[in-house]
């Protein structure tokens, strides 16, 4: 759903103009907090749409669900997925390797 806020921001424009000084940085301030929200709310929408953020999501919920609530078996459920993405480029591998390294000190039975 797309907010249009030109409404919002001409009605607070025209408080602007009536209220003086004090008034319209109060209603210049209100008018820039929507716009941030609606920015914020939008980039939010696009990262939900982005391939990597789903896959992310999926092997969560994958780790989750297969985990049961234990730790070790979450840790071994998430290393493989980021070994998966850091091999094919999507992670710094630096970073990605450091993940693993850390999820096998909750499982140091499982070797990538």
């Amino acid at each position: 759903m797309s907010i249009d806020l030109d409404i919002a921001l001409r009605k607070l424009h025209q408080l602007q103009l009536e209220d003086g000084d004090l008034g319209a940085l109060y209603w210049r301030e209100i008018g820039q907090l929507l716009q941030d929200a609606a920015e914020y709310r939008e980039r939010g929408l696009t990262a939900e749409q982005q391939p990597g953020i789903a896959e992310l999501n999926r092997a969560l919920v994958i780790a989750l669900t297969n985990s049961s609530g234990n730790a070790q078996s979450f840790a071994f459920h998430l290393t493989a997925p980021l070994a998966a993405w850091s091999g094919q480029g999507f992670l710094d591998e630096g970073t990605a390797m450091a993940a693993i390294s850390l999820l096998h000190q909750l499982h140091p039975d499982v070797k990538v």
